[in-house]
C-alpha cells in the first residue's frame, strides 16, 4: 500500500509493472478476470478454492473502500459542524470524490470478477451475501450525478444558503430548481432494465436504484393509506387546538415543568431503557455535538464509520424547552444505540443495520416511546397521574397528524420531479411554496420520507411485539435484551423481512400503525 500527497491509500493489485500509475495518483484496484486465478489458493480451510479466492478479492477490494469511506465521514462531520472550515471542506470533497472515482473506475472489472466467482460457485451463505453486497456497491447506477454535490454543498450551494438564512430567497429557489434539473437529466440517461426504457425522472430512478422499489406499485399502496388517513386528518384540523397537538405545545408545560433540558430528558430515558449515553461518551465510543453555532449546518443526523464501530457521532441543533428537540435527540440516540450494539465480531460488510427502513424504525421507536409510556419518566419529570393520562390522550392525535403530514410531503416531493423542465421556474408559486416548506431531507436524500413512512409502520409493529412479549413486566426490563437478541446481533446477516417475521410474526405491515388511526377515528365518532 502506498500513500499519495493527499494521504489516500493507493492499492495496486495484480497490475503488471508497465501498467502501474504513478504513486501520486488516486487509482483504483485493477481486477482483470484473466488474472483472478492468481488469487487461488488463498489459504487452506473449509471453503472451496473459488471461495478462498473470493475472500481474498473481497478483503483487498473492500479494505480500501472502507478506509476512504471512514476518512470521508470524519471529514464530513468536521465540515458540517463548522462550514467555514475550508480544510475540512477540502478533505470532505477530496475523500468522497476519491471514493466515487474508485467505485466508478473499478466497476467494470469488479462486475466481471464477480461473475467469474459466481460461475465458479459460491455456496457459503455469508460469502453469497457479501458477493451481492459488493455488486450493489459497485453498480454504476448507484452514483450521484456529477453536479449534485456542488449544488448542495459548494460555494453558494443550498446548504450554505440555509446556513445564511436564505431559504426563502429567490436565490435558494433557483438553486433548488437547478438541482432538480441536474438530477432529472442524470436519471434520464439511466436504463430501467425491467421496463426496457430510460427512467422518467430522478424520483423514479432513486426508488429503483437505491431502494429497489417500483414507484408505480409503491404509490398504489400509498394511495390506499392516504385515503384511510386523510379524512381523519381533516377532521382533526377543525379542532381549534390542532396546532397545539401537532407541535406538541399541549404537553410542553408537562414535559419541561422540572426545567430539565431535552438532552437531560433524553439521556434519562435511554438510561431507564438500559443504555447509558454519558457512559458511551466517557468511554470515547460516542461523540456529541448537540447545539447550534453560527457556522454549523442546521441539520440533525448521526455518523457511524464502518471501520470504527465504537466511534459514533451524533450531530444536532437542539433547543431548550422544545418538544421537537426532544423528539430529534431520542431519534438520533436511537440510531446510536443500534450502531453501538452491533457485535464487534461481524465482518465489515455485515456491520451495520439490516435496512435503512429498519434503522429508522428503531429510531422512531425510541423517538415516541416516552409518549406511549410516560410512566418511564414519572419520577424524573414529576408527572402526576393526570399528567400521564393527558400525555396518553395526546399521543394518538399527535401521531396521526404527523403521519398525514409525512404522506403529504411524499406526494409533494414526487410532484416536484414530475414537473416538466420548462415549467420549473421560480415564478411557479406552488413549486416555490413546496420548496420553501420542504425538509432538508429533500436535498440530501430525495424520496427519504417514504423510508420514514415505512419506519412508522416498523416502529408500531416492533412496539406491539415488545409489549406482547413483556406481558406484565415494564417495557424498561425487556426492550434492551429483546432488541439485542432479535435485531442488533444480526447486523446485516438477516434481511429486514426475516427480522420482522421472526420477531413480530409478520413481514412489514401497516396493521399496528392503523390501530392508532382507528383509535383517533373512534374518538372523533364519540365526540359527534
Amino acid at each position: 500500500m502506498q500513500v499519495n500527497p493527499y494521504n489516500f491509500p493507493v492499492v495496486h493489485q495484480n497490475i503488471p509493472k508497465q501498467q502501474k500509475k504513478p504513486s501520486n495518483s488516486i487509482y483504483p484496484i485493477r481486477l482483470n478476470p484473466m488474472v483472478i486465478s492468481t488469487y487461488r489458493p488463498a489459504f487452506k480451510g473449509t471453503y472451496t478454492p473459488n471461495e478462498q479466492a473470493f475472500i481474498k478479492f473481497r478483503n483487498v477490494l473492500m479494505d480500501f473502500y472502507f478506509d476512504l469511506q471512514q476518512k470521508g465521514y470524519e471529514a464530513q462531520f468536521a465540515y458540517y459542524r463548522d462550514m467555514s472550515n475550508s480544510k475540512a471542506k477540502q478533505e470532505y470533497y477530496g475523500y468522497m470524490g476519491a471514493l466515487n472515482f474508485y467505485i466508478i473506475n473499478s466497476g467494470d472489472n469488479v462486475s466481471a470478477a464477480l461473475k467469474e466467482f459466481e460461475t465458479g460457485g459460491i455456496n457459503d451463505k455469508d460469502l453469497k451475501r457479501h458477493h451481492n453486497h459488493i455488486a450493489k456497491i459497485f453498480k454504476p447506477t448507484s452514483f450521484k450525478p456529477g453536479k449534485e454535490e456542488e449544488i448542495i454543498n459548494g460555494e453558494g450551494g443550498l446548504n450554505q444558503l440555509i446556513l445564511n438564512g436564505k431559504k426563502d430567497s429567490d436565490e435558494y429557489i433557483e438553486k433548488y430548481i437547478e438541482l432538480i434539473k441536474a438530477r432529472n437529466e442524470f436519471a434520464r440517461t439511466q436504463t430501467y432494465e425491467e421496463k426496457g426504457r430510460k427512467f422518467k425522472n430522478y424520483y423514479e430512478y432513486k426508488f429503483k436504484s437505491e431502494y429497489d422499489v417500483d414507484l408505480d406499485n409503491h404509490f398504489k399502496k400509498l394511495d390506499k393509506l392516504k385515503e384511510r388517513v386523510e379524512p381523519i386528518y381533516f377532521q382533526l384540523l377543525e379542532n381549534p387546538d390542532f396546532d397545539n397537538y401537532y407541535y406538541g405545545t399541549l404537553i410542553k408545560p408537562i414535559i419541561f415543568k422540572t426545567g430539565k433540558s431535552p438532552e437531560e430528558i433524553s439521556k434519562t430515558l435511554f438510561k431507564k431503557l438500559g443504555w447509558d449515553i454519558d457512559d458511551y461518551v466517557n468511554k470515547g465510543n460516542l461523540e456529541l455535538d448537540l447545539y447550534p453555532n453560527p457556522n454549523k449546518l442546521p441539520n440533525t443526523w448521526n455518523i457511524s464509520p464502518i471501520d470504527s464501530p465504537n466511534n459514533v457521532k451524533v450531530f444536532a441543533n437542539a433547543k431548550d424547552n422544545d418538544i421537537e428537540s426532544l423528539r430529534l435527540l431520542n431519534h438520533e440516540f436511537g440510531h446510536a444505540v443500534y450502531e453501538l450494539s452491533l457485535p464487534k465480531t461481524l465482518h465489515k460488510l455485515d456491520r451495520g443495520y439490516s435496512s435503512t427502513s429498519l434503522t429508522e424504525g428503531i429510531a422512531k421507536l425510541f423517538e415516541d416511546i416516552y409518549l406511549k409510556e410516560p410512566e418511564l419518566l414519572k419520577e424524573e419529570l414529576e408527572l402526576t397521574n393526570e399528567d400521564i393520562e393527558q400525555i396518553k390522550d395526546f399521543y394518538p392525535i399527535y401521531a396521526v397528524s404527523h403521519l398525514y403530514a409525512s404522506i403529504d410531503q411524499i406526494y409533494k416531493e414526487k410532484n416536484i420531479y414530475e414537473i416538466p423542465d420548462n415549467e420549473l421556474k421560480k415564478s411557479n408559486e406552488e413549486l416555490k411554496h413546496i420548496i420553501q416548506e420542504s425538509s432538508t431531507q429533500y436535498i440530501e436524500n430525495p424520496g427519504y420520507h417514504n423510508i420514514y413512512l415505512a419506519a412508522d409502520m416498523i416502529s408500531s409493529q416492533l412496539y406491539d411485539s415488545i409489549k406482547e412479549k413483556a406481558g406484565e413486566r415494564p417495557i424498561s426490563e425487556v426492550i434492551k435484551p429483546l432488541l439485542a437478541e432479535n435485531i442488533f446481533k444480526y447486523g446485516k446477516t438477516k434481511t429486514e423481512k426475516e427480522i420482522l417475521k421472526d420477531f413480530t410474526g409478520s413481514e412489514l405491515s401497516e396493521k399496528s400503525l392503523l390501530k392508532i388511526v382507528e383509535q383517533v377515528e373512534a374518538s372523533l365518532k364519540k365526540e359527534e
